[in-house]
């Protein structure tokens, strides 16, 4: 085998290439011995095993974020009580009040979940360099997954609109005598 070449390592940029590139380098010759690394890009999917405990505190965060708002809003619908009976004094229905309570639930919601969004994004931009000098290692770049952010986003949409339902229709219960 000499002079002749016996290994090739091949870096890909994205992970999702990898098994375009191993079926080229097969068809040019199947005899190829390809290592794959499956066992490598299991451990890099599942963070070292912590992937279940991860996807765990995931829901967790959904479920008190969820208790949170329920709390937040039956409060503030509970404040709000002798206004929303003056409401129906004045002719709004039911269905008025619901769409009331659940549109104020679910822009305080949005706004604060895209508050957390920017301060969560902005916090590790600023500070990465002060920690890579505290640090002292070569500077790492900052690579958000933005398909795991946008589906964090509509998970917590729907936890804001589905946790919001329990204060409006309980506002919308508000019976007019409460005014007096």
């Amino acid at each position: 085998n000499e002079g002749l070449t016996t290994a090739v390592i091949i870096q890909i940029d994205q992970n999702k290439n990898k098994s375009m590139v191993i079926n080229q380098l097969l068809e040019l010759n199947p005899d190829f011995f390809v290592d794959q690394r499956k066992e490598m890009d299991y451990e890099r999917e599942n963070i070292g095993g912590l992937g279940p405990i991860i996807q765990g505190l995931n829901i967790a965060i959904y479920l008190v974020s969820a208790l949170i708002i329920i709390s937040t809003m039956l409060m503030s619908v509970q404040e709000k009580q002798k206004e929303l009976a003056t409401l129906r004094l004045l002719g709004f229905e039911k269905r008025h009040i619901l769409s009331l309570v659940l549109v104020e639930s679910l822009l305080l919601g949005l706004l604060s979940v895209v508050a957390g969004l920017v301060l969560g994004m902005l916090l590790p931009i600023t500070s990465i360099d002060w920690f890579m000098d505290k640090m002292d290692v070569q500077y790492v770049e900052l690579v958000f997954p933005w398909s795991d952010v946008f589906m964090h986003l509509s998970i917590f949409s729907l936890v804001i609109l589905f946790s919001s339902l329990v204060p409006a229709y309980q506002a919308s219960l508000a019976k007019p005598i409460v005014a007096y």
